[in-house]
């Protein structure tokens, strides 16, 4: 499986967060480091698109995939609305048509809608496999047109003869790197508009130009997005684990090193959050974790790792030169939790936290650390909850709500 774990549309009941694109021909290519191109029907959106995907990658380790889809619906509106204005403006006259194809020849967007998901020739038996497999027509049978090739006149240029009668000069041009075929079809009783189909051709070309250079510039950005959501925790606001289990290495191997670089970690716990859902719900809860996490970081320093471990449970790794000052932050945040109310329908909802601090050992691994804050955080638990108890006292026992506040208030006045 390889769901889809953000998107542009992630308010949208239809989101494709949770979704598996693996099926799809542009996300295999960018799994093995290609850029992914492909045209067709939105597996959850339903409407035609083109999607452009390239691989994700940090020092050279794949993350995901970052996909953008251009959606297609409003080139075919406007030639169906093209063709229908041209005949509506000359009555009797046959006009000539436009059509654009994949690379594979079956044309997803045409002046004549009867076209639409057929294909310029017949398709040989391994590409309809191939289509079928990506579901990039859905179940469209993808018929080939009924014209019967009469001759060819030069390079994209030739002949055709349709059923219904009349004969049509067909002019195709291929699009560089992306494979699609744009044709116009002009009927041999109709050349005087030849030249200015050809113009128009020429503005599509154009216009699609601008939108490969659109989809570039989309493709930069999106990246971005999508690593910064990989590292961030979009409820709160707070680093994610992934983030935590790669730069807290290098903190640890730090401080390993050099004595100096001491570091501490807060683990954070919000008391009897079960009965924060259970009495206002689930939304009301998401609401105290997000304001949580703002007042979190309003507290942190520019060196300060602020992590949402999961669930209610937060962590905060500390830089520092000190003793005790992992264990006065700890109390500050506590204390700042503590006279914040969140209102949430009419209601004011109180907040408290229980946390389990522990200085980083040198030699330590950073499982033996969070173990050690882990137990302290059971502890304060156990013993009244809204409270900080450090894993490594001066002496036996945590620190009650009255002395760790006159810390924070010491700490505070230092500042």
């Amino acid at each position: 499986m390889s769901p889809v774990i953000a998107a542009s549309n992630w308010a949208d009941t239809d989101s494709f967060i949770g979704q598996n694109y693996a099926r799809r021909p542009y996300f295999q290519a960018a799994l093995a480091g290609e850029t992914g191109r492909f045209v067709g029907i939105g597996l959850t959106s339903g409407e035609l698109g083109y999607y452009l995907a390239r691989p994700v990658t940090k020092d050279g380790v794949l993350l995901g995939v970052i996909a953008v889809k251009l959606s297609l619906e409003a080139l075919q509106d406007a030639l169906a609305a093209g063709g229908r204005e041209r005949r509506r403006s000359r009555p009797g006259a046959t006009g000539s048509e436009m059509l654009v194809a994949d690379a594979h020849g079956v044309i997803f967007a045409s002046s004549e809608p009867a076209w639409r998901f057929r294909s310029l020739a017949p398709l040989a038996a391994d590409t309809r496999v191939e289509l079928a497999r990506s579901r990039a027509y859905a179940d469209r049978r993808l018929d080939p047109l009924d014209a019967e090739p009469l001759q060819r006149l030069g390079p994209g240029a030739r002949l055709l003869a349709f059923p219904e009668g009349g004969r049509y000069l067909a002019v195709t041009e291929t699009l560089p790197e992306i494979g699609w075929r744009i044709a116009v079809l002009t009927p041999l009783a109709d050349f005087g508009h030849t030249v200015r189909l050809h113009a128009l051709l020429g503005l599509l070309l154009g216009l699609l130009a601008v939108a490969a250079g659109l989809l570039l510039l989309l493709r930069e950005l999106y990246q971005r997005r999508v690593v910064e959501a990989a590292i961030r925790d979009p409820l709160t606001g707070l680093y994610s684990r992934m983030y935590m289990n790669e730069t807290l290495p290098r903190l640890v191997a730090r401080h390993n090193q050099d004595p100096a670089a001491a570091f501490g970690v807060v683990i954070l716990d919000v008391d009897l959050f079960k009965q924060v859902n259970d009495r206002h719900g689930h939304f009301a809860g998401d609401r105290v974790l997000a304001e949580l996490g703002a007042l979190i970081r309003a507290q942190c320093g520019e060196t300060d790792i602020a992590v949402r471990l999961g669930g209610e449970e937060l962590a905060l790794f500390h830089p520092h030169s000190r003793p005790g000052e992992t264990l006065r932050l700890a109390e500050r945040l506590r204390i700042v939790a503590q006279r914040h109310a969140v209102h949430w329908e009419g209601h004011d909802i109180a907040v408290t936290l229980s946390g389990g601090v522990a200085e980083h050992r040198r030699g330590e691994t950073l499982v033996a650390l969070l173990q050690r804050a882990d137990q302290a955080l059971y502890q304060a638990k156990r013993t009244g909850r809204n409270r900080i108890i450090d894993a490594d006292p001066p002496t036996q026992g945590g620190l009650p709500p009255g002395l760790c506040a006159q810390l924070a208030q010491t700490q505070g006045a230092a500042q």
